[in-house]
């Protein structure tokens, strides 16, 4: 992969929630918990107040390029070696939009808009396969990094941006194992114009997630700032 910009700052989104997770999580007693912000604001806890030790490993193909054996294994492996994050992105980076994933499913409905592909009914499209795969990963203690999408796939069209924004923070808002995890774009992308509708991106996930408060901390020289009404 190309190197990273370093001067854009990683946007960590952090849920902190006061409510339940969704019935069919809260029948999964293996389903891991949910994080929040330590009570001196320096620390990430459970909400139990367990300290959380991030120990992450990166998959960025994790929804396109494994088919669920494999998925299986990879978390299986990567728990019993004592990771706690597995990074992984929504729109995969390398062919993500034109080849299906191993289920045969593309998570979009044309390649160049931001429109999710989503069918009735369970486990027939790519975003029932990447629920699967999170679900599968908090069964195992695991929480997931997930970055919605690369750089180079924000369209200058900020109503766009934020309409999968809030698509996404939609969707998965009730999987209490997602750090929320938006940056670390290629020089490339950011500077091909792609910036101007980043905020946007995260103002619609914020929406997506119907009040629940977050919170978007930055550092480095990049001002973009993904904070919306409620942060």
């Amino acid at each position: 992969m190309k190197p990273m910009l370093p001067c854009f700052a990683i946007l960590l989104w952090v849920l902190v929630v006061a409510d339940t997770a969704s019935s069919s999580a809260a029948t999964d007693t293996k389903l891991a918990s949910r994080l929040k912000v330590s009570s001196n604001h320096r620390f990430l806890v459970t909400t139990d107040d367990r300290p959380f030790f991030w120990l992450g490993d990166t998959a960025w193909e994790l929804f396109h390029r494994l088919d669920r054996t494999e998925a299986e294994l990879y978390l299986a492996d990567r728990a019993a070696k004592g990771f706690t994050v597995i990074q992984a992105v929504a729109l995969a980076e390398l062919d993500g939009l034109k080849v299906p994933n191993q289920q045969g499913h593309l998570p979009l409905l044309a390649e160049g808009y931001l429109v999710p592909e989503v069918k009735e009914g369970p486990d027939n499209d790519y975003w029932d396969d990447v629920e699967w795969t999170i679900r599968l990963a908090g069964q195992k203690g695991l929480y997931v990094g997930l970055l919605p999408l690369w750089a180079k796939y924000r369209p200058a069209d900020t109503g766009t941006c934020e309409r999968y924004g809030r698509f996404i923070g939609e969707r998965f808002k009730n999987q209490s194992n997602i750090i929320w995890n938006l940056g670390a774009e290629h020089a490339d992308d950011l500077n091909g114009g792609h910036v101007k509708s980043f905020p946007h991106a995260g103002i619609g996930w914020m929406w997506g997630q119907k009040g629940r408060r977050a919170r978007a901390p930055a550092t480095g020289s990049s001002d973009i700032q993904c904070r919306g009404k409620n942060s």
